[in-house]
């Protein structure tokens, strides 16, 4: 399989997966989300992810890095740890 996909094939799977997509994001939507409070819905991300047979590696994040970073974005959460 060479990894590339017709517009149609694409359109198909995005299609045939639109239930499964929408009843996700109706999930997320109802989690609490708040700053420093959102690892519930990172946990659901995972497992959904997890369950289409994705390998997840979390990364720790540390708020003292995090503001070394000029990339990154504040603010930054206090608690360590994946989000």
């Amino acid at each position: 399989m060479s990894g590339v996909v017709s517009n149609r094939e694409l359109r198909h799977f995005i299609h045939s997966r639109e239930p499964r997509w929408r009843k996700l994001l109706q999930e997320l939507v109802r989690i609490p989300s708040t700053f420093e409070s959102e690892h519930a819905m990172v946990d659901r991300v995972v497992a959904y992810v997890e369950g289409l047979g994705v390998t997840v590696r979390r990364v720790p994040h540390h708020s003292h890095r995090l503001k070394d970073d000029v990339a990154a974005q504040p603010p930054f959460q206090r608690r360590p740890g994946p989000p």
